[in-house]
């Protein structure tokens, strides 16, 4: 039994929200340094480039990211920073359309891809 792999974030429960101050990735480190199990880093991840640069800091095995890929589902993707939110959009409704969801969950995430 026991953890196979971990997810860290680099932030307190306290320290989130609008007052919110940046990941702290040296706690990530200290964590991958101290465990024989993979781990994963999550904060402050808006791009691929943030995501290479989290793994070369801290070493991790991989990385996460929540709220920025409800902006930019293509944030790993190469090439992301030319993204076409309105291409990406229709092509979540197609989704959307073979895979039905509540229409609020498709307004919630239209909404981020086009902010």
């Amino acid at each position: 039994a026991g953890a196979q792999v971990l997810t860290v974030h680099g932030r307190t429960r306290e320290n989130k929200g609008k007052g919110a101050t940046p990941a702290d990735w040296s706690i990530i480190k200290k964590v991958r340094e101290h465990v024989s199990i993979p781990v994963i880093a999550n904060g402050n991840i808006y791009n691929r480039h943030d995501a290479a640069r989290c793994i070369q800091d801290t070493g991790v095995n991989g990385v996460m990211s929540a709220e920025w890929l409800r902006r930019n589902p293509a944030l790993f993707s190469e090439g992301d920073e030319g993204r076409d939110p309105f291409r990406m959009a229709l092509e979540y409704l197609d989704l959307c359309a073979e895979y039905p969801c509540p229409l609020s969950f498709v307004r919630a995430h239209i909404f981020k891809f086009l902010t």
